[in-house]
């Protein structure tokens, strides 16, 4: 065990006092779809172990943290098939993007998580975040997550905020990586919406948006108070997602209005997320 940024980092990853979670405490219950969700994450812990930090002269480590957004560009749903995802072809998107850049990589979304706690709790208790990879201070991470916060839970903007940034504050001070925080994707009332059960409809548009700006904002914080070079923030949101009308979303790339197609993908990692990874590197061997 050693310490790194204040954090005590073991064999089943980081813990901070100030983002411990209630001992005892656990994200699912025993359900069926529960069952999935521990059988999954068992394996990305498992996945996790088995990182290997990449020598210099060679592409660093990539991990992908996240939710069914991330989850589907493996395939699947909690560990599950997802047809859907494979006739689309994404396991093509990621062998001929990320995969060409950083042949490491590994997906770790998870179908239906929220921040805080499902996320943080496989980073700071699930062992998503090994020694290994904390240990590594080329490790590239990248965070997309906050959509089920709000679509899940009815969290307020700042709520969503508060949670996406304990989940970055965790990668950060639990790890000697670097880290870019996603802005939330676009997003439009869909099936996957919970509903709340008394006919709460959110609009999506403005608290995304809102929710974005506290990111961007808290982003520059965390730069502060870990390094500027260690951390940046990607607003990724308007190509290839977006319409004129600002409350819709671009069907053709986000066809259920939550989780981009294979063209989505294509054009999120062309137009933008490549080269914010890129720049994120560059600053970090530059010394920002």
């Amino acid at each position: 065990m050693f310490v790194i940024g204040g954090w005590a980092v073991g064999a089943v990853g980081p813990r901070a006092s100030g983002y411990l979670l209630s001992t005892g405490w656990q994200p699912r219950d025993n359900s069926t779809q529960s069952k999935l969700w521990w059988a999954f994450q068992k394996r990305l812990a498992e996945e996790a172990a088995e990182y290997q930090p990449r020598p210099a002269g060679e592409a660093r480590g990539l991990v992908l943290f996240g939710d069914s957004i991330t989850e589907r560009l493996r395939c699947t749903s909690l560990g599950q098939p997802k047809q859907e995802a494979l006739d689309d072809g994404l396991l093509d998107v990621v062998n001929t993007t990320f995969r060409t850049r950083w042949p490491a990589l590994q997906l770790h979304g998870v179908s239906g998580d929220v921040a805080e706690p499902d996320l943080l709790w496989r980073i700071t208790e699930g062992g998503e975040l090994s020694p290994q990879m904390a240990a590594d201070p080329r490790l590239l991470m990248s965070l997309l997550i906050g959509t089920n916060d709000i679509g899940r839970m009815n969290k307020t903007a700042a709520d969503t905020h508060k949670s996406v940034v304990a989940v970055a504050r965790a990668l950060l001070a639990g790890s000697r990586g670097l880290l870019l925080i996603n802005a939330i994707l676009p997003r439009a009332p869909s099936p996957f919406d919970n509903g709340f059960g008394n006919g709460t409809r959110i609009d999506w548009a403005a608290r995304v948006h809102e929710t974005n700006a506290l990111l961007a904002q808290s982003t520059r914080s965390l730069g502060s108070e870990f390094g500027a070079g260690r951390v940046a923030f990607a607003n990724c949101t308007d190509l290839p997602f977006r319409v004129k009308n600002k409350s819709h979303v671009n069907l053709r790339t986000m066809p259920d209005r939550v989780h981009p197609n294979r063209r989505g993908w294509r054009q999120l990692y062309d137009k933008c997320l490549q080269h914010e990874l890129q720049h994120l590197e560059r600053r970090a061997t530059q010394g920002a």
